[in-house]
């Protein structure tokens, strides 16, 4: 009997620290996502004084609770973007803030919420893409675009940076940084309903 109750008491003790760990992440997710997209809303940036901190807080707090194997997991997080979205960033389609927003989600939730964070931002990039192409009527234009920026770069036989143009209506392309809220609410989604912890 006095097995099963120091039993139980571990366990309650694991749920508190688990939940407190979940509860404090989401926190700084929120804090985190909120101020990067005031930021890119407001002066279509995504400064360095409002990721770079997230990257710090986000290691510390999976050191805090899960120890040095939370320490790597937040780095292999915040370094994941980094390594694979560099691409982007030479080529121009993404740009350095949206990365760095990316390895700050990383560093707090880990690599495999970042991984998937990652795949439902730029399926919320898409829908919004197409979306605004429908609203303002430039999916020619935009097709067009797309065609001579190809053609540039099988006659170069190289990859060209890719620059957005204005459209015929003068409007920029969306704040990224909706996508990257978007993309991470359907991380979120897709993780509960396969039951999978990987953030916590």
């Amino acid at each position: 009997m006095e097995i099963y109750g120091k039993i139980t008491l571990n366990w309650k003790k694991l749920v508190i620290h688990i939940e407190i760990s979940a509860g404090l992440k989401l926190l700084e997710l929120g804090i985190l996502l909120s101020l990067a997209l005031n930021s890119d809303i407001r002066s279509r940036k995504i400064r360095n004084r409002v990721v770079l901190p997230f990257i710090g807080i986000g290691a510390a707090t999976n050191l805090l609770f899960l120890g040095c194997r939370g320490l790597l997991d937040s780095f292999m997080g915040a370094g994941l973007p980094v390594l694979l979205l560099f691409s982007l960033f030479t080529l121009k389609m993404l740009g350095a803030g949206d990365i760095k927003l990316f390895a700050a989600v990383g560093s707090v939730l880990g690599w495999k919420m970042a991984a998937a964070v990652m795949v439902c931002t730029f399926m919320s990039g898409g829908m919004i893409a197409a979306l605004l192409i429908l609203k303002r009527g430039n999916a020619r234009q935009r097709a067009r675009y797309l065609y001579v920026y190809l053609r540039s770069c099988i006659l170069s036989q190289s990859l060209l940076p890719y620059t957005s143009k204005l459209d015929s209506s003068g409007d920029e392309s969306f704040s990224f940084a909706w996508a990257v809220v978007l993309g991470t609410c359907l991380a979120f989604f897709f993780n509960k309903c396969y039951r999978q912890g990987d953030w916590i």
